[in-house]
């Protein structure tokens, strides 16, 4: 029988950070991904540090074992290691064409630390993909000072540095964004809209289906759909828009409910069942069904500390429905 070959990440990653993979080695590195979602993770962790380490100085020299323990004290006290078997990762990461790239010897050094706090993927020589996981929240700064708050489940795309003219990021899922002032407009795009703001805090709601953007403070243009003809709606605090698939937008009256994501609650307004029931999977990383005949009920309530099981048997109640519980999660079955 025939030896495994080990796929060598590092020597993968090196390849990828200078733009020199083959197409022979591409098919390789995605054959690897594909293979099991712990390669994936491992991945993701690696490529997040590039983006980690633009921001780090790197000490110049002194020993690796000097440039650690200068490393390990600049970071938080909760995300040092405790291993005595991590106290030096250089020695871990030796091969000499690989170590001669500091800033790549740097992301050697603090993968495993970053590990803890998963989340941040970077795909791109120009531009970076964060990724909140599932039944987290992640929190991030863009380079302008912008904070982002990326729901569990959602990704945000933006370059590694703003073009002067304008600021534009890529939102799939649900973001809340406090945009820092500039002369230069903040622009979120989605599938189904695009949303400018010179500097201001609103939520935006981009899942499949349509596009849902609330104001907190100041003042938000959306431009439903892709086009440039497409008429603006100008939203004031408190108001919302919603642009739809058709590239039509409903402006109404919003609620600080919509909100309440941030704090880890869960609210719904009217929502279809098949969609609180993603919201579900998102939130909790657990496969919730239910009967198609049930899928298009819709759903008003609000949660806040309750757990998955508590908000099934709520929602099973309100549908005068039936709970099984599953191995991989819950089923609602309509009573007959």
């Amino acid at each position: 029988m025939a030896e495994q070959k080990t796929f060598d990440i590092e020597h993968y990653f090196a390849l990828w950070q200078d733009d020199r993979l083959s197409r022979k080695e591409k098919s390789e590195l995605q054959t690897w991904l594909d293979a099991a979602p712990e390669n994936r993770q491992e991945w993701q962790t690696l490529t997040s540090l590039w983006q980690a380490a633009d921001t780090v100085e790197i000490p110049q020299g002194r020993s690796s074992e000097q440039q650690w323990l200068r490393l390990q004290a600049s970071l938080p006290k909760s995300g040092r290691p405790h291993s005595k078997a991590l106290k030096n990762p250089f020695q871990r990461f030796a091969p000499p064409a690989i170590l001669r790239s500091w800033r790549f010897a740097l992301i050697a050094a603090v993968a495993l630390l970053f590990a803890l706090n998963p989340g941040h993927i970077f795909y791109g020589n120009s531009t970076y993909t964060v990724s909140a996981p599932i039944g987290k929240i992640s929190k991030m700064r863009l380079a302008d000072g912008s904070a982002v708050e990326l729901n569990a489940g959602s990704s945000l795309t933006y370059p590694k540095k703003f073009q002067q003219e304008q600021r534009l990021v890529e939102l799939a899922g649900e973001a809340f964004f406090h945009v820092a002032k500039s002369g230069a407009p903040f622009i979120v795009k989605t599938a189904r809209a695009e949303i400018e703001v010179t500097g201001t805090s609103f939520n935006v709601r981009a899942w499949s289906e349509s596009t849902a953007v609330f104001v907190k403070t100041g003042s938000v243009n959306v431009r439903p759909g892709s086009g440039q003809a497409a008429q603006t709606v100008s939203l004031l605090p408190g108001e919302m828009a919603i642009c739809s698939a058709d590239g039509s937008a409903r402006k109404t009256i919003g609620s600080e409910s919509l909100l309440v994501w941030r704090t880890g609650g869960l609210s719904f307004n009217a929502a279809s069942l098949a969609n609180a029931l993603s919201e579900l999977q998102r939130r909790f990383g657990k496969q919730v069904h239910a009967d198609s005949g049930l899928l298009s009920e819709k759903i008003t309530a609000q949660f806040q500390q309750e757990s998955l099981s508590e908000i099934v048997s709520i929602l099973a109640a309100t549908l005068h429905a039936e709970v099984r519980e599953v191995k991989d999660g819950y089923v609602l079955h309509q009573n007959k």
